[in-house]
């Protein structure tokens, strides 16, 4: 399996959840809240369902290992009721929390969330494992330690990789089920509460059950991952048949006012370029690109001269002695650094009063009385500071490049062009808080405290042993690996999640601004 395709198939089942939702909100007037309400149900199903999993497996109730015959079927049934029982009660605290959205589309949107949330992190985790596996066959280490099981299983995943290029899909082809089916089921447990029969629930718990016991037992008896994905499809096809036949008719109905594509890309577009206006006039552009600028001349400078510097000063020559002769690592090492402890403060300077600001001052009523949607106005903010950060690493690039050259003997432009592109993927994630921030916070110093503290909470999920790896704090154990020549397998499932956060974040700030009174 090609990475590249398998990179692009994962961004594409990543957007497609959100692609989906934009469509649904062209045809029907639907909030993007009851969209991130449904994230938070998967969220919280996963807050217990994982534990619940662990505590049944310590207390001898759920098989480990590869368990066969009345084994397999009984962890099949555990998953599966497990699974079934926490999802849909949390949908039904979904349903409970968004009060009075009971059409057909919130059902729609609701599990466009929770099953979005659902391919977005699988997807992630998907492009992690193909790089991870990609490495190990090119570096000949792959069998190294591993047992007989794991070894068949290793071979059987590689079966799968290299069978055709066809095989590429598959991840995608087994998202796609999954989301119809997570649809499905949100609009069923929608049901319980329009036709106030609570038996659909019921219903929701055991066909959910149901699916997860025919993949369990599928994936561990059918050879085909191919056979095994049609029987799903086949699974959730009444299903499909079910919700369309739910469908509210349209007639007598008077349809949403809707623009044309190229009437919306002329009003985004005219956004957009008003907010990269908004950052030259303010200075912003000139602010960033100067401390950017800096950065990269002062990184190669310092770590060469330090010990000299120290030297100079009678106090500290004993410390001088200690340092070792200064190499190319120590100027990647310095730019990484500086960039990293104060970038994100940089971001949340420049990004806290982007909403927050125009909602104190009272021009964003303004703009929002033209025919502009909010979520454009959100969004044109965070593509004009992406821009603004993007032409900051430029320069600083090219000025680390010339001193770097100058100062050390080798340079390796390619690994340093990743390590300026990891980190623009990195602060680009606490833009993407800030402007959370900005779109909650009614002050500007209120919206800054937030992403702050946002900032703050993402910085603690990278030292979560789990998880660390995949947050965005990865990118930099990345970078830094890259620096120093290091051979590991690329952290693709840190870039992945980190697109991830970033869209998350973005919808979030337009769910938020949307149901605001300016």
């Amino acid at each position: 399996m090609n990475l590249w395709i398998s990179a692009a198939i994962s961004i594409f089942v990543i957007l497609l959840p959100i692609l989906l939702a934009i469509l649904l909100r062209k045809r029907s007037k639907v909030s993007w809240y009851i969209f991130c309400v449904g994230i938070l149900t998967f969220f919280a199903a996963q807050v217990v369902h994982l534990p619940l999993n662990r505590l049944l497996s310590e207390i001898g109730l759920l098989p480990t290992g590869t368990p066969e015959g009345k084994s397999l079927i009984w962890m099949a049934a555990i998953l599966g009721l497990t699974a079934g029982l926490t999802e849909e009660l949390a949908r039904v605290v979904g349903y409970a929390v968004v009060g009075k959205a009971r059409r057909y589309e919130d059902g729609i949107m609701m599990g466009l969330g929770h099953g979005g949330l659902e391919a977005m992190v699988l997807s992630a985790l998907t492009i992690a494992s193909v790089a991870s596996l990609t490495f190990l066959i090119e570096s000949g280490t792959m069998r190294v330690d591993l047992s007989p099981e794991q070894s068949a299983a290793l071979d059987r995943q590689l079966g799968i990789m290299n069978s055709s290029p066809i095989a590429s899909l598959l991840p995608a082809v087994e998202r796609v089920i999954a989301l119809a089916i997570q649809v499905s089921l949100s609009v069923m447990v929608l049901q319980a509460f329009v036709r106030r029969n609570w038996l659909y629930v019921v219903a929701a718990i055991l066909i959910h059950a149901l699916f997860d016991f025919v993949a369990v037992i599928g994936v561990n008896l059918i050879e085909s991952f191919w056979i095994l994905e049609g029987m799903l499809a086949l699974f959730t096809l009444p299903l499909v048949i079910w919700l369309w036949h739910l469908k509210p008719s349209r007639v007598g109905k008077t349809p949403k006012i809707s623009y044309t594509i190229t009437q919306e890309i002329h009003t985004f577009g005219n956004s957009v370029s008003k907010e990269f206006l908004y950052q030259w006039r303010s200075r912003r552009l000139i602010i960033v690109c100067a401390v950017f600028l800096v950065f990269g001349m002062i990184s190669p400078l310092l770590a060469k001269f330090t010990p000299q510097l120290l030297g100079s000063i009678e106090e500290a020559q004993q410390f001088a002695e200690l340092i070792p002769e200064p190499t190319i690592d120590d100027a990647y090492d310095q730019y990484i650094r500086n960039i990293t402890q104060f970038g994100f403060i940089l971001a949340i300077l420049l990004g806290m009063g982007a909403i927050a600001g125009e909602k104190e001052r009272g021009t964003a009523s303004m703009i929002l009385s033209k025919p502009l949607p909010r979520g454009f106005f959100v969004v044109s903010k965070y593509i004009a500071q992406s821009a603004v950060y993007l032409l900051a690493f430029i320069l600083a690039a090219i000025a680390a490049t010339y001193y770097t050259a100058i100062l050390f003997d080798t340079f390796d432009k390619a690994a340093f062009l990743a390590i300026n592109l990891l980190l623009l993927a990195w602060l680009l994630v606490f833009a993407a808080i800030t402007l959370l921030g900005s779109a909650i916070g009614r002050t500007t110093v209120a919206a800054g405290g937030m992403a702050f503290l946002g900032s703050v909470l993402v910085f603690l999920l990278g030292s979560i042993p789990q998880f660390g790896a995949l947050a965005p704090g990865g990118l930099i154990v990345w970078a830094n690996q890259l620096a120093v020549g290091e051979s590991v397998a690329p952290n693709t499932g840190a870039l992945a999640m980190s697109l991830v956060f970033v869209l998350i974040l973005l919808i979030t700030a337009v769910a938020v601004f949307e149901q605001q009174e300016l």
